[in-house]
């Protein structure tokens, strides 16, 4: 297990096997002192159960030899993924802002697709949305893609707040999730829990996929006067013979979609809730999607 400067404890577990007792502090077993430490290692007794901390500079004391060929010494790496990568660069002890890497993460899958490391390793070909992520913090590769994937990450800043949202409402069922909400929780991530982070657009999206589906209806007629709570989704300006448009896409908390073509630019901010008034223009659908078009409408 590795002890972040920021985010505290972050465990690299052998896969299948969970912690009983998840450390609080950085102290080791063998000489029973606490001090700052970038590693330790649970020792479980196979027979017992017992879970023992041990402190890097401690191992041989422990073991009675050089545990230098055993395997759990080497999954580190593994695990951590992006940390084997950058360590030709040397950027174990360099941060990045978590919102950044968030939302260049969003900026990379909707370039590219999401791509796991998994995918990976099991296919043989291709790169993760770990390593893009981490060509575009370092610099490093195609700088003209790089550009084009900083400009739109600079419009996420409202979905990286979603996904941070939803990652701190996960249940702390696994180490997995307990990692993933410590690391995502602070302000910078080390390069070597970069894949971690990297990996909350994942959590996000089945977070999503496991959540209730609502379908957007027509809830009032043509010309009938309307006034509901609303939550803005998207604006979007519309230049004309006359001057600029704004489109401004809303939803109700019932799940219908409304739209509101509004003279002029209008300054709405993605997320911002609002009550709307105004008259239904049109009943339509858009890519099967039922939108209820106003007009003449108000803000409250």
């Amino acid at each position: 297990m590795t002890w972040d400067e920021e985010a505290g404890l972050v465990t690299r577990v052998v896969p299948g096997e969970t912690l009983a007792v998840r450390p609080s502090d950085c102290h080791c077993d063998v000489c029973n002192t606490i001090r700052n430490r970038k590693d330790t290692y649970v020792v479980v007794n196979e027979a017992t159960g017992e879970e023992v901390q041990v402190g890097s500079s401690c191992l041989v004391r422990f073991f009675g030899f050089t545990p230098s060929g055993l395997d759990f010494l080497g999954l580190e790496e593994k695990v951590a993924g992006f940390a084997e990568e950058a360590k030709g660069l040397r950027m174990e002890r360099r941060f990045a802002s978590v919102d950044q890497v968030l939302a260049i993460t969003l900026a990379v899958v909707e370039d590219s697709g999401w791509v796991s490391r998994a995918t990976v390793e099991k296919n043989g070909v291709g790169v993760s949305t770990a390593s893009l992520v981490g060509t575009v913090i370092t610099s490093c590769g195609a700088w003209a893609w790089n550009k084009d994937i900083v400009a739109k990450a600079a419009t996420k800043t409202a979905e990286v707040a979603k996904v941070k949202a939803v990652v701190a409402a996960l249940a702390p069922d696994s180490e997995y999730v307990r990692n993933l909400q410590a690391v995502a929780a602070v302000e910078t991530v080390s390069f070597r829990n970069l894949n971690l982070l990297v990996s909350a657009y994942a959590a996000y999206q089945r977070a999503g996929e496991a959540a209730p589906k609502v379908e957007s209806k027509h809830f009032a007629k043509v010309g009938e006067k309307v006034f509901v709570n609303a939550t803005v989704t998207g604006t979007r300006f519309l230049p004309g013979q006359y001057g600029v448009t704004t489109l401004v896409k809303l939803v109700t908390a019932e799940g219908n979609v409304m739209t509101w073509f509004a003279s002029g630019a209008k300054d709405f901010e993605e997320g911002q809730k609002v009550n709307i008034a105004g008259s239904v223009k049109a009943n339509d659908f858009y890519n099967g999607i039922a939108q209820t078009v106003l007009t003449r409408c108000k803000i409250a």
